[in-house]
């Protein structure tokens, strides 16, 4: 879930949202009070921009499917009820959103799974941080650009892996953007 609207600005620059964080907002199913999983990417207070990952038990593919989304409850629970690890279950061994690292920690990039497989960026020249499709996302120059991510061993043994993402390759000679410095998996 991608939006930037006017309500969805904290109350104290003019919209409806109680928290300054986003802590109130929440996901539901068509039916307006079953709770989905889901987790805020980011949230910025100021303009209403709202990057969110929800888990969504079924999608139709010849219905609509209603979601509801909640905010403005200034009593909400804080933190919000979004945890990361309830939408990215076990078979996900690792999920990065790149475009935000922490702001406690320079250049630290968390893992949403319960793996907690965090990364930390090294060799990029100042903020590597730039409009993606969703959200925001990481430019690596190509220049020995890259996210270490320590032994990342929620992989270890793994025979067969799937892995995705959105990538914009700067030439088609660029070099390759993921791998694992191990013969092969295992």
């Amino acid at each position: 879930f991608s939006v930037t609207d006017s309500e969805l600005k904290f109350t104290g620059f003019g919209g409806n949202v109680a928290s300054s964080t986003g802590g109130d907002i929440l996901f539901t199913t068509g039916d307006g009070t079953t709770a989905l999983n889901y987790e805020i990417e980011s949230y910025a207070s100021t303009t209403g921009t709202l990057v969110a990952w929800v888990q969504v038990p079924f999608l139709s593919s010849t219905s609509t499917t209603n979601l509801y989304m909640y905010y403005g409850n200034a009593s909400a629970p804080t933190p919000a009820v979004s945890v990361a690890q309830n939408v990215w279950d076990t078979n996900y061994k690792g999920v990065w959103h790149l475009g935000n690292g922490d702001s406690t920690a320079a250049n630290f990039y968390k893992d949403s799974t319960s793996n907690s497989s965090h990364g930390t960026l090294t060799d990029a020249n100042g903020n590597s941080a730039t409009t993606a499709k969703i959200g925001t996302a990481m430019d690596l120059a190509g220049d020995a650009d890259f996210i270490e991510m320590g032994t990342f061993t929620s992989i270890d043994g793994v025979q067969k892996v799937t892995i995705s993402g959105w990538t914009k390759r700067r030439s088609v000679n660029a070099p390759n953007f993921i791998g694992k410095q191990k013969d092969t998996f295992g």
